[in-house]
C-alpha cells in the first residue's frame, strides 16, 4: 500500500496551484485556438496526448522549453504563452517593443481564433502578391478606375476593342486547322 502525505510544504502548494492555473489556461487556449481534441493539439506541439492531459490536468509542470512549440501550435506569442503559464520572463523585456502584424493578430483578445486565423492568412496572402498587382501601376494605361462620388465603380468597357475579324484572324493565326467562323454552324 502506498505510503499517502499530506502536502503541507508551502512552495509545494503554491507550484501545485501554478501548476493548475496554467493547465486551465492551456485548456481553454487550446479550445480558443480550434483544437478540439488534446490529441489534434498534441500531434502539433510533438507530444504524446497523454503529456497535454496531464498539463491541462496540473499533473505535470509544463517544461520551460516547451513554452515556444506551444506557442507556435496556439498562435500566440511566445512572451505572452509564457506569462500565462507563469513561466520566468526577464525583467528586462523592451518596453517599447513593437509587435509584428502576427504578433498583434495573435494577442488581440477581442477576436475568436476563426478571425485571427482569417486576418494571418490574409496577411500571408498579401505578402505573396507580386508588387506591382498590389498598385495601380498594374493597370493599362488610360483606363480610369476610380470612383466618382457617390457613384458605383468605374468598369472599363473594352467591347469595341475586339471585332470578329479580330477573332477570325486570332483563330486563323493561333489553330491553322480551324475553319473560318464563317463556317461554323
Amino acid at each position: 500500500m502506498q505510503d499517502l502525505t499530506l502536502v503541507t510544504d508551502a512552495d509545494q502548494l503554491e507550484q501545485m496551484q501554478r501548476q493548475l492555473r496554467a493547465g486551465a489556461w492551456l485548456r481553454s487556449a487550446r479550445s480558443e485556438a480550434g483544437y478540439a481534441s488534446a490529441g489534434a493539439f498534441a500531434k502539433v506541439v510533438g507530444v504524446h496526448q497523454t503529456q497535454i492531459n496531464n498539463y491541462e490536468r496540473g499533473i505535470h509542470r509544463i517544461p520551460e522549453e516547451r513554452a515556444q512549440d506551444l506557442a507556435r501550435a496556439l498562435r500566440l506569442p511566445v512572451v505572452e504563452v509564457r506569462r500565462q503559464l507563469g513561466m520566468w520572463l526577464p525583467d528586462d523585456l523592451p518596453s517599447g517593443h513593437t509587435a509584428s502584424p502576427e504578433e498583434a493578430i495573435r494577442a488581440d483578445v477581442t477576436l475568436t481564433a476563426d478571425q485571427r486565423e482569417l486576418l494571418l492568412s490574409m496577411l500571408v496572402t498579401l505578402r505573396a502578391q507580386q508588387p506591382a498587382r498590389m498598385g495601380a501601376s498594374a493597370l493599362q494605361p488610360g483606363v480610369n478606375l476610380r470612383r466618382r462620388s457617390g457613384s458605383a465603380p468605374t468598369v472599363p468597357d473594352f467591347s469595341d476593342d475586339f471585332d470578329d475579324a479580330d477573332l477570325d484572324n486570332f483563330s486563323a493565326v493561333h489553330d491553322p486547322d480551324r475553319p473560318p467562323r464563317d463556317d461554323w454552324e
